[in-house]
């Protein structure tokens, strides 16, 4: 886990964020602008881009179209005042990756307060879950 701590020891940072690279879900962490500061392998693969596309650009590029105008509002008001909906639970998401397929994930988000400024950061960890999603749907239609 990142803390105010380690982020002040460059071999413990180094190996955190070496871990989260490696990691077999798709990691995004993004800072106080919700632009992404962090795209890990497994986000490269599941949204079919590299982290140089994305590093440094708002998070809402990562999102549905039709929940892009709003995101932001959500993020900036759990921001704001600690209220959320999403923070510490796990829900299935749909979005499409860059060549237009369809990607089912599981996602939580996580937030802290790191760093000197004590900024706060929010992850989202997300297993995709395709193939999965695709038989309940199949499976629905049956019953």
């Amino acid at each position: 886990m990142l803390n105010s701590e380690s982020l002040t020891l460059s071999h413990d940072t180094t190996l955190y964020f070496d871990m989260l690279e490696q990691a077999a879900d798709g990691v995004v962490i993004i800072n106080q602008l919700n632009h992404i500061v962090f795209f890990n392998t497994a986000a490269e693969q599941l949204w079919g881009c590299s982290a140089a596309d994305v590093i440094g650009k708002n998070v809402n590029c990562l999102v549905p179209m039709e929940h892009r105008a709003q995101h932001d509002g959500y993020i900036n008001h759990n921001r704001n005042t600690g209220v959320n909906h999403i923070v510490g639970t796990s829900r299935e998401v749909v979005f499409s990756r860059t060549n237009g397929d369809y990607v089912a994930a599981e996602m939580s988000i996580s937030t802290a307060i790191i760093g000197p400024d004590r900024q706060r950061y929010y992850m989202a960890f997300l297993k995709g879950v395709t193939e999965e999603s695709h038989r309940r749907k199949i499976l629905e239609q049956f019953h």
